[in-house]
């Protein structure tokens, strides 16, 4: 547990009854030790997104990555920036990575990156940036309390990444349409990344979620020129991934 390893989604025995996955953690492959819940891995994540990471009431509009910021990720704008979004588990998985950006003058929020392993296939994920408040065993996953793990200072330059701090303490498992915790957003622009990784490489992420959701939800995407609580654009198109993690 915590060795190198060179496939994700790769297991291997550690003793009789301890099972391990290869696991990205940050730019390194590492064996990270499998829960009983994540007994089933290997199968197809056909089907495995039955429902909705957030409920469409609470969104002004969706914008694609590559029209706003990162092309792996969509951006989930608030309708409320007052009120915290909640925030489920599109399919059952594994919690793998917890990433904890402290607060800085230049970035007034203390949130969270969290991603997740299928627990069908493991070599898939889906993630989360941006998530302020995560539920109290997620929380606790996080082993280095309020030290940053990707560390910048008050003029929002980067200083240090410890790719050591993301391993989580327990891998907290997750089913479908789990409460994940609450999220506001970025200080500002009162915005979340979502994305969900298939075979190595993002995917448009509304487009593997099970009906109705998928088409709710690919119903709320529009321009990046859109302002935040306007109407969204029916139909635009959900365009721009493919990226690799």
């Amino acid at each position: 547990d915590g060795g190198k390893c060179s496939k994700v989604g790769a297991k291997t025995k550690s003793g009789p009854s301890i099972t391990l996955i290869c696991t990205k953690v940050g730019k390194t492959l590492k064996w990270k030790k499998l829960t009983s819940s994540t007994s089933k891995c290997g199968s197809s994540a056909s089907g495995a997104f039955t429902h909705a990471p957030f409920n469409a009431a609470d969104v002004a509009i969706i914008t694609n990555g590559e029209e706003t910021n990162d092309a792996r990720f969509s951006y989930v704008w608030l309708k409320d920036p007052a009120t915290p979004m909640p925030i489920y588990a599109p399919a059952d998985g594994v919690l793998v990575t917890i990433r904890h950006l402290t607060a800085t003058k230049f970035f007034p929020s203390d949130d969270y990156q969290l991603v997740f392993a299928l627990s069908l296939t493991c070599s898939d994920h889906f993630r989360f940036n941006h998530f302020t408040a995560p539920r109290a065993d997620i929380k606790a996953a996080y082993q280095y309390g309020n030290l940053c793990s990707s560390c910048f200072d008050d003029n929002g330059n980067p200083t240090a990444r410890h790719v050591e701090r993301e391993i989580p303490k327990v891998n907290v498992a997750v089913k479908a349409g789990d409460l994940l915790g609450y999220t506001t957003g970025t200080p500002t622009a009162h915005d979340w990344d979502f994305a969900i990784q298939i075979s190595e490489k993002t995917v448009c992420p509304f487009s593997v979620l099970a009906e109705p959701h998928r088409t709710t939800l690919l119903n709320l995407l529009g321009p990046k020129s859109a302002t935040p609580g306007g109407p969204p654009t029916p139909g635009y198109a959900c365009t721009g991934y493919g990226a690799r993690d």
